[in-house]
């Protein structure tokens, strides 16, 4: 595996990966400055002895003069398991929170402080929610003048319910839609399984949401999902004329296997929306089903 960057200014940083009794070693690295430039080999144990910090390596940098504050880029991460929604928030002063957290764990917090200030965030996520996830929309309200603390309620068809008490799905989506609005300056946000628990039918929604932000805010995302309806609603964006998602924008990368390690099979969408390749037997289930149900009626 080889990553690699290159920067306006010039700079160039490659690192090649392998994998070393069931550890990630860099193999190759490679450091671009102007002129000058460094390229190194290790051996596994070479490798072991130096530390790296992502794509950075301290040692190659002084030497050729790259200043690590030219070249730094934040990056968000949320994992595949969200926090459970919390009953009762305690406000704690207007704090400023940059992500949501690995859980999701600033998430409810967010949302008051967006709601007790200018509430153009949590107007923001509750609208998408009501447009979006079956007319469900968000409000809030204190539990007693005195208390400090507040509820989150969803309200649908006139019932308002703890946001506690509702399904696993919006509690799993919720942090992956706060951060999809926020003003941040995180360049690269990693988001596993976004639609986990969340009604197939909602899939898409979320595609198109992450879709929108990537191009308003120049975010990347890195996604990981299981989701065949995820997928679909980014080839259908793609293949929408009044879209700006291009196939330039998406690239997904397949996990596979070849009896001994793993690796990674890039495929390209197109224009027409179509898949440049597609690994037998990935989301095949739904026809193979059907096959077997028409089968079985003869």
């Amino acid at each position: 595996l080889k990553l690699g960057l290159q920067y306006d200014n010039g700079i160039e940083i490659s690192a090649t990966y392998l994998m070393n009794e069931g550890t990630i070693l860099v193999y190759e690295y490679n450091a671009k400055c102007g002129n000058e430039t460094e390229e190194l080999r290790f051996t596994s144990e070479q490798s072991k002895a130096e530390t790296f910090q992502g794509l950075i390596n301290n040692h190659v940098f002084e030497k050729i003069g790259i200043d690590k504050a030219t070249i730094r880029f934040h990056v968000d991460y949320i994992g595949p398991m969200r926090i459970d929604p919390e009953r009762i928030i305690t406000f704690e002063g207007l704090k400023q929170y940059n992500t949501v957290g690995i859980k999701g764990e600033h998430t409810y917090s967010i949302l008051l402080n967006s709601y007790l200030q200018d509430g153009v965030l949590f107007e923001k996520v509750s609208s998408w929610m009501e447009e979006n996830l079956e007319g469900q929309k968000l409000i809030i309200e204190q539990n007693s003048p005195s208390s400090g603390t507040y509820s989150i309620y969803v309200h649908r068809n006139g019932a308002k319910v703890n946001i506690s008490d509702v399904g696993q799905g919006l509690g799993q989506v919720l942090p992956v839609i706060v951060q999809s609005y926020m003003s941040d300056n995180i360049d690269v946000a990693i988001v596993e399984q976004p639609a986990l628990h969340l009604h197939p039918a909602a899939h898409a929604n979320v595609a198109y949401r992450l879709a929108e932000s990537a191009l308003t805010t120049n975010k990347k995302y890195i996604i990981e999902t299981h989701s065949e309806n995820i997928i679909l609603a980014i080839r259908k964006l793609i293949s929408d004329p009044n879209s700006d998602l291009s196939p330039n924008d998406v690239i997904i990368y397949f996990i596979d296997t070849d009896g001994e390690s793993a690796y990674l099979d890039k495929i390209m969408i197109n224009q027409s929306g179509e898949l440049t390749n597609w690994p037998t037997g990935v989301f095949s289930e739904s026809f193979d089903l059907m096959a077997e149900i028409m089968k079985n009626r003869k």
